[in-house]
């Protein structure tokens, strides 16, 4: 099991994860680079995994309109650097995408 310092760390970046890259967001109101890495990357991916996923009340977007969604975010809500490396992952195939009719 791990020691309680590994587990408070994951706890931090868990809990950082709806911070905004323009310091908006919450709990603490972080901005930039004082929002843990690995946190602004689980924001990245978890609004991705948000966009493609059908739920029971809204449909799913196509991954490339994800993209240009948090393109769109990007330096605002997400940071702008790891946007890009989900893009380039994506298109590099290091990323596998869901294939879907939608645009």
């Amino acid at each position: 099991m791990p020691e309680y310092a590994q587990m408070a760390e994951i706890g931090h970046i868990a809990g950082s994860d709806h911070e905004r890259y323009d310091g908006t967001g919450y709990p603490n109101r972080l901005s930039g680079e004082n929002i843990p890495l690995l946190s602004r990357i689980l924001s990245v991916v978890d609004a991705f995994d948000a966009m493609t996923a059908a739920t029971s009340y809204k449909n799913r977007l196509s991954p490339r309109f994800a993209v240009i969604r948090l393109q769109q975010s990007a330096g605002t809500q997400f940071d702008s650097t790891v946007v890009q490396a989900m893009i380039n992952a994506t298109e590099e195939q290091f990323i596998q995408l869901p294939q879907t009719a939608a645009a």
